[in-house]
């Protein structure tokens, strides 16, 4: 999409109201259990009936009719969203750009020339525990040598001691980098980092800038937003830049993450766009990077 056009969207979004990206979560399903998983927390029981998600020409006609009103970016995410791999498809083929956020178990098709983030959260062992199956192995494979792939680490207090060695392994990949976020969720969850576990990671992400340069796809200023969290209150969820919906197409409130409490917030979506509106180029260049189609 390039960091041009996503100012371009923002300042037309000022003036249209159309939101420049959509987040659909296009199925509750997914083949592993995350211990941080904000959609499985977010889930009202009875959500997890299939007949509850929308059907593939459901989808499409959604997407048709988005489109048409002006919404060319869409970010495509679950559950897992390989596993309605025709819906991925149906999305790629409408919008102008799409990104894909998915666990790496399937490869997505080689003809979808999209932005995948892929989520490694720490080393072999620590990976497995958090994801509750023995899967990275067969994650780094998928992933080897994929251009349009970056890694997604989402940071807790069970990893947030091992950014290094897992931005190491992502490294020998050959993937486009990497980029954090932090766990979301309550004050009282024993995975959310404050403190002095916050502090240290903070330090560990600086560090990674500075020592990975361009294989760290976010800014030295978003980082810094994770930990003073004055993005909370220009949220670009909150004001309707960026929308996010169910399986079921219900809107899903308050933000991507569903009823969490926005003072524990470590979502890298509105970190980013807190700053593209303010125009901080260190960001705009990472984010370049993150949202650019490499084949």
């Amino acid at each position: 999409m390039g960091f041009l056009g996503t100012i371009r969207r923002y300042f037309e979004f000022r003036v249209n109201k159309i939101p420049p990206a959509i987040n659909y979560d296009i199925t509750y399903r997914c083949q592993l259990n995350c211990e941080h998983c904000y959609f499985a927390k977010s889930w009202v029981k009875d959500r997890k009936d299939d007949e509850l998600e929308l059907t593939d020409e459901q989808w499409i006609r959604v997407f048709k009719k988005h489109y048409s009103l002006g919404i060319t970016n869409a970010s495509i995410t679950g559950g897992e969203p390989t596993l309605r791999m025709p819906v991925v498809e149906a999305a790629y083929d409408t919008f102008n750009t799409i990104q894909v956020a998915s666990n790496g178990l399937r490869k997505i098709p080689e003809r979808l020339k999209c932005v995948i983030w892929v989520s490694i959260d720490g080393t072999e062992e620590t990976h497995n525990r958090i994801r509750g199956a023995r899967c990275y192995q067969k994650i780094m494979r998928n992933i080897e040598d994929d251009k349009r792939i970056a890694i997604s680490m989402s940071l807790s207090t069970t990893n947030y001691k091992e950014i290094l060695p897992t931005i190491e392994a992502c490294q020998k990949t050959n993937v486009k980098g990497i980029f954090f976020i932090l766990y979301t969720g309550q004050l009282s969850d024993s995975l959310y980092l404050h403190g002095k576990q916050l502090e240290y990671t903070i330090k560990s992400l600086y560090h990674a800038i500075d020592e990975y340069g361009d294989f760290i796809l976010i800014s030295r200023r978003m980082v810094e937003l994770y930990k003073s969290k004055k993005h909370v209150k220009d949220c670009c969820f909150r004001t309707g830049l960026v929308q996010s919906y169910y399986p079921d197409m219900s809107r899903k409130l308050p933000c991507v993450m569903g009823p969490v409490d926005c003072r524990t917030c470590g979502c890298i979506v509105p970190v980013y766009m807190y700053w593209v509106k303010r125009l901080d180029i260190e960001t705009l260049l990472k984010g370049d990077k993150m949202l650019e189609v490499s084949v």
